[in-house]
């Protein structure tokens, strides 16, 4: 008998945490492909997984690697953007070292219309050096329409920094000022 009341136990945790885990709706990174230092680059910010659930506000935490990208600007997403009430951007842009922070508040009155994936925010950055880093979830909060909280999973990005190549003309056009100084 303590058997049976051990695995339905078992059965019942795995299941919480199956459709807890289920339920909640991501945030991810888009790929901006290839980068050489030098490079302008967009990163969207995508919501996922709001199947049964619709997401009317969010803060957002991004740490990024200073020494090899630097912060430009930000936008958000239209789709909490009411047409008549707009949007209230709650938004501090980068506000430490590293630190990127995006958040709003829809004010629409519908959300049926609202898409199961979107994007909530695009982040401009640009490559500074070569190098290796990635975009981190620091802080992620979400709200539905009843101000309840939403759960959000974040998924990381990785980005590789190649330096910039010289071109072959300019090598060789060192290359014979290099020569042209060594005979005078």
């Amino acid at each position: 008998m303590k058997m049976f009341e051990k695995n339905l136990l078992a059965l019942g945790f795995a299941a919480a945490i199956a459709s807890a885990s289920a339920g909640a709706a991501s945030v991810s990174l888009t790929d901006p492909g290839a980068l050489a230092a030098g490079d302008t680059f967009v990163v969207d910010i995508v919501v996922d997984g709001l199947d049964t659930e619709d997401l009317a506000g969010f803060s957002i935490d991004l740490l990024f690697d200073e020494s090899l990208l630097a912060f430009n600007s930000y936008s958000l997403g239209v789709e909490l953007t009411d047409t008549f009430y707009g949007q209230e951007d709650l938004s501090l842009g980068e506000y430490g070292v590293g630190l990127v922070n995006v958040g709003e508040i829809s004010w629409l009155l519908d959300f049926s219309a609202q898409p199961d994936s979107f994007v909530i925010a695009s982040l401009e950055f640009e490559a500074i050096a070569p190098g290796s880093t990635s975009l981190s979830f620091d802080y992620l909060d979400a709200s539905d329409p009843d101000a309840l909280a939403l759960a959000l999973n974040g998924t990381d990005l990785d980005l590789d920094i190649t330096a910039v190549p010289l071109p072959g003309a300019l090598l060789l056009f060192g290359s014979a000022i290099a020569g042209f100084t060594g005979l005078f």
